[in-house]
């Protein structure tokens, strides 16, 4: 009996960790996606310095959450995350508003993969 209580506490525990994981994902997702829409839309109004400035920030923001993601995301993700701040970083430099656009979407997207990728099933957890 003492087997099967021990499994059930670990199980419990793992399932507790990846839905704080989750929460704490999504607050990080939703922080960088706010950032990342304020230097598009400083780039918009052609606040070229600006939208540059927050661009490099949030990238920077992204690139010290490395402890955290390098152990609870895939690398494949956090290349494709990282590949997506640089092409946004890119346009903007670049000043080429259909890129920024394309880019931003492209970022968006690649940031909510990874709340769907850590979301919780009983596979994810099994």
């Amino acid at each position: 009996m003492k087997k099967e209580g021990l499994a059930i506490t670990i199980i419990l525990f793992v399932i507790l960790g990846s839905v704080l994981n989750l929460r704490y994902l999504k607050s990080l997702i939703h922080e960088l996606d706010a950032q990342t829409n304020e230097a598009v839309s400083e780039a918009e109004e052609e606040n070229w310095t600006t939208s540059e400035a927050l661009a490099s920030d949030v990238m920077m923001q992204w690139m010290k959450m490395d402890k955290y993601t390098h152990v609870f995301i895939r690398h494949g993700e956090i290349d494709a995350v990282t590949d997506a701040f640089c092409s946004l970083l890119g346009a903007i430099k670049s000043r080429d508003t259909s890129d920024i656009f394309m880019a931003q979407l492209t970022l968006h997207s690649r940031l909510n993969e990874l709340v769907e990728m850590e979301r919780v099933t009983p596979g994810s957890i099994l």
